[in-house]
């Protein structure tokens, strides 16, 4: 996946790669990596979809993040994604027809 993004970046291509970022950070989670590392990771890849203008990819980093803070909290609360960042019933709300399904499934998925 790295070398997925370093060539959408290298032919300009956006699109690609910020969609190279959300397996990347999954394979961090699934391989247990540190989760300060994974969590490092994830800030780094919202940063670029953010600035690449990429709502529904930066919303699937979100997503990541927040099953990061279920795990890595002191609180362990897992029966919500909410905390004093992110608003679960806020963010679910605009889970319509009109965002990216990939976006949506991420989302659901994870939570």
């Amino acid at each position: 996946m790295r070398a997925t993004f370093r060539t959408a970046i290298e032919t300009g291509d956006l699109t690609y790669a910020c969609y190279g970022m959300t397996p990347c950070i999954a394979d961090l989670l699934l391989r247990n990596d540190p989760l300060d590392a994974v969590w490092r990771e994830s800030e780094m890849a919202l940063e670029f979809t953010r600035g690449a203008k990429y709502g529904d990819v930066a919303d699937i980093i979100r997503s990541q993040q927040r099953l990061h803070r279920e795990h890595a909290g002191p609180d362990h609360d897992l029966s919500t994604f909410s905390d004093a960042q992110f608003d679960e019933a806020t963010f679910e709300a605009q889970l319509t027809g009109n965002r990216m399904a990939l976006m949506i499934f991420w989302y659901w998925m994870l939570n």
